[in-house]
C-alpha cells in the first residue's frame, strides 16, 4: 500500500482530489491533507509518507521548499507538482527536485494516471530490490553458519579422534565461544550440532559399544534438561570424551584401511573429476569425519593429496616430449592449462615448460 498526501491552499481542490480520484485502482491511500507547505512538512517530519501531491504557490512554506525539505527526512519521497502558474522557473524548480511530473490545473486525471503509475512502478521496483536484499543476506547468513559449522565440526572431531582430552575441552570452548552471542534458539541449535558429531565417526560402531550415543533421542533429552550454558557445557564435554573412548576402542584399527582405499582411488582415478563427497560415499563416512581422518593419518588434507598425485603424474609424463604440455594437462585431471600451469610453477619453482627443458638437459649431460 502507498501512502499519500495531498497539499493545496484550496480546499476544493484537496477535498475534490481526495473524494473523485480512484486511489484504490493503484493501492493508494490518502491518509491526509494540509492547506499549506509548513503543516505538511510537520506532518512529513512525523510519518512515512510515499507519496506527496502538491499545489506550487502556497502560503507560509511553498511546494518546491517543502519537496527540498521533505527529501532530506525521506530522500525515496516521490513529489507530483499541480500548479496554476504556467511560469517556466516553476517547472524547471519542479525537475532540479527530480519531481515524478507537474501537471497544470485545472487537473486531468489521465495526467494523473500517468503521473501515479510513474510512482507505482517505482515503488514496486523499490520492493524488488529490497526483497533481493534481504535474500542476499539470509544467503550470506546461511553460508556463514555453514561455514561456522564445518569449522568447528573439522576441530571437534579432529580432537575426538585424536584421543586428546585437552583437545577435545579446548574445541568444546571454542564452540560456546562461537554461539555465546547467538539467539536462544539458534544457539541451541548450534549446540545440537555440535553434541551429535560423534554419530559420524561411531555410526559403524556396534549399538551396545555407543554408550550415550546409543540413543540420539535419549542424548537430545537430557540436554535439554540442562539449565544453562554451564550445565550445558558440562553436558556436551563429558558426552564428547566419552565418544572418543569408544571411538578409540572400536575404531581406530580401521583408520588405516580407510584411509588406503581413498589412496588407491585417488591413484586410480586422479585424471577424473573427484569431490570429497564421492570419496565419503565410497567408504560409507561422512566428508567432516573423511577429513579429519585423512588430515590425522596423513598430514595433508584430501585436495592436497589430489593435487600431488596429479602433478606427479605429470611431471613423469612431461619427461616424455612426444606428449604437449595441453596434453598432459588434460590427461592428470586439469580442463585450464592456464590453471595447470600456475599450480605447476607454484608446487615446483618451474612452469611445465621450463621443468621439461631442465629434465632434457639434465638427461643430456648424462
Amino acid at each position: 500500500m502507498i501512502k499519500a498526501i495531498i497539499v493545496d491552499d484550496e480546499k476544493i481542490v484537496r477535498e475534490g482530489l481526495k473524494e473523485h480520484y480512484h486511489w484504490a485502482k493503484y493501492s493508494i491511500i490518502v491518509v491526509n491533507s494540509f492547506e499549506n507547505g509548513k503543516l505538511a512538512y510537520d506532518f512529513l517530519s512525523q510519518n512515512e509518507i510515499d507519496l506527496v501531491i502538491s499545489d506550487v504557490v502556497m502560503p507560509e512554506m511553498n511546494g518546491l521548499e517543502l519537496a527540498s525539505k521533505a527529501r532530506k527526512i525521506n530522500p525515496n519521497i516521490k513529489f507530483i507538482f499541480v500548479s496554476g502558474y504556467t511560469d517556466a522557473k516553476y517547472l524547471l524548480e519542479a525537475l532540479k527536485l527530480n519531481a515524478t511530473d507537474f501537471i497544470f490545473k485545472s487537473i486531468d486525471f489521465d495526467e494523473l494516471d500517468t503521473a501515479i503509475e510513474r510512482v507505482v512502478e517505482f515503488k514496486q521496483q523499490q520492493s524488488r530490490i529490497k526483497r533481493l536484499e534481504k535474500q542476499v543476506d539470509r544467503n550470506i547468513s546461511i553460508l556463514a553458519k555453514q561455514q561456522l559449522e564445518e569449522k568447528t565440526a573439522t576441530r571437534v572431531l579432529g580432537a575426538i579422534i585424536d584421543g586428546d582430552p585437552d583437545k577435545i575441552s579446548e574445541a568444546t570452548k571454542a564452540a560456546f565461544e562461537i554461539c555465546s552471542e547467538m539467539p536462544y534458539d539458534d544457539r541451541n541449535n548450534f549446540l545440537y550440532h555440535v553434541l551429535l558429531l560423534p554419530t559420524q565417526i561411531l555410526q559403524d560402531v556396534p549399538a551396545e559399544n555407543r554408550g550415550s550415543y546409543k540413543s540420539v533421542e535419549v542424548l537430545l533429552g537430557n540436554f535439554m534438561k540442562c539449565k544453562d550454558m554451564y550445565s550445558q557445557f558440562e553436558f556436551i564435554l563429558s558426552s564428547l570424551m566419552e565418544a572418543s573412548d569408544r571411538y578409540s576402542v572400536t575404531k581406530k584399527p580401521e583408520s588405516n584401511a580407510v584411509i588406503s582405499t581413498i589412496v588407491s582411488t585417488i591413484n586410480d582415478h586422479f585424471m577424473d573429476p573427484i569431490s570429497v563427497t564421492s570419496l565419503a560415499d565410497n567408504v560409507k563416512l561422512s566428508p567432516a569425519y573423511l577429513c579429519v581422518l585423512f588430515k590425522q593419518v596423513t598430514g595433508m588434507t584430501i585436495n592436497q593429496f589430489i593435487t600431488q598425485t596429479r602433478l606427479q603424474k605429470a611431471k613423469d609424463m612431461l619427461k616424455d616430449v612426444t606428449y604437449t604440455v595441453e596434453e598432459v594437462c588434460y590427461y592428470v585431471g586439469y580442463l585450464s592449462t592456464s590453471y595447470f600451469s600456475r599450480l605447476f610453477k607454484q608446487t615446483t619453482g618451474l612452469t611445465p615448460s621450463e621443468y621439461r627443458n631442465s629434465v632434457c638437459e639434465s638427461q643430456n649431460k648424462n
